[in-house]
């Protein structure tokens, strides 16, 4: 495997992270403190909606999927920095995989990925609301919420709603296939 794409893909990996640091220390400077809750989910939105766009199109093909960090933003951006950031960020990366088909993105799981990025950024809006009383979660917290929607994520892309039979998922084979 090429050293430069898996630098790619590190760096998409650890985007979402960079991303949440510099837009926490980014919201202590006096004048950005000035703009409202809800704009300011709108950019997190956004910011980690590029991101969720990012992580799908630097995957790397393997055995026939591509393994990808997509959902990772949306369920940053809304563990993070609020619901209305993670249902953006998530919109924007669900919908992006549904188009993605037309430049090469595979076509087997796009229903089932595209609505688990969305389903992501939903998940960690209820749980940012539900859970963590509105409240950024500890990294352990959050590291397991990435887990539990991974997983969910690896479900769904061997699930009914995939338009084959036998589709592969993104990284991992917790499902074998028949």
């Amino acid at each position: 495997m090429d050293a430069l794409v898996v630098a790619q893909f590190a760096f998409a990996t650890l985007l979402p992270v960079i991303a949440c640091v510099g837009l926490t220390l980014l919201r202590r400077i006096r004048c950005i403190m000035r703009i409202p809750k809800i704009w300011w989910q709108i950019i997190a939105g956004l910011v980690f909606g590029l991101i969720a766009v990012y992580g799908t199109e630097v995957g790397i093909p393997t055995n026939g999927a591509t393994m990808n960090v997509r959902d990772a933003a949306p369920l940053a951006a809304g563990l993070f920095f609020g619901g209305p950031a993670g249902i953006i960020a998530g919109l924007i990366g669900g919908i992006e995989r549904w188009f993605a088909v037309l430049w090469g993105a595979g076509e087997f799981t796009r229903l089932a990925c595209s609505l688990g990025t969305i389903t992501a950024g939903v998940y960690a809006a209820l749980l940012h609301k539900y859970l963590f009383d509105s409240r950024m979660p500890s990294w352990p917290m959050a590291m397991a919420t990435g887990l539990v929607v991974e997983v969910l994520t690896c479900f769904s892309s061997s699930s009914p709603i995939s338009t084959s039979r036998c589709a592969p998922s993104r990284w991992c084979k917790l499902v074998p296939c028949p």
